[in-house]
């Protein structure tokens, strides 16, 4: 028959015998349960802090990079009359899809703890032992997605250097 432990997160139940026609799955064992509380307590401070962190980033990279660049523009140079115009534009398109990666990033992070927190479910609680290995598609995808933020920031700002350093 199952059994609710104290403390349990979304209440979760788990069978603490074995052979009874209730059981969902093997006993728990309570060192199981308590690596299970542990890894998904860890992983939820570290969603919260990722999305905490990506908001960040984004309003950091738009006011940043876009404003900086519209600034120098109005103040420094006649669009009619500048070279390599194309390292501006070039850098508007930077910045923008630097900002567009990280705020897909923040989604997928969002299902990677998600799907691990239920990999780590089925591992701990549930005695699934191949859940433990699996490293989710969206784990992939997340980290390509903060890899091609921080090329399309690099190359916001290299171009955006290129242009002033052209037009000044």
């Amino acid at each position: 028959m199952a059994e609710s432990l104290e403390g349990r997160d979304e209440g979760v139940t788990a069978p603490v015998a074995s052979g009874t026609p209730h059981d969902t799955g093997p006993a728990l064992l309570p060192e199981r349960y308590d690596v299970f509380r542990e890894y998904s307590n860890v992983l939820r401070g570290q969603r919260s802090h990722a999305i905490d962190a990506f908001d960040q980033a984004v309003l950091k990279l738009s006011s940043a990079g876009l404003g900086l660049s519209l600034a120098f523009i109005r103040s420094a140079v006649e669009l009619a009359d500048a070279i390599l115009l194309w390292a501006l534009v070039s850098s508007w398109i930077a910045f923008g899809l630097a900002i567009i990666s990280t705020v897909s990033s923040l989604v997928s992070s969002r299902v990677s703890m998600d799907a691990m927190l239920e990999l780590a479910r089925r591992g701990y609680l549930l005695g699934d032992e191949s859940a433990l290995g699996k490293v989710p598609l969206s784990v992939r995808i997340t980290a390509s997605l903060n890899w091609a933020s921080a090329i399309a920031f690099i190359a916001g700002i290299v171009l955006t250097v290129v242009f002033v350093g052209f037009n000044l």
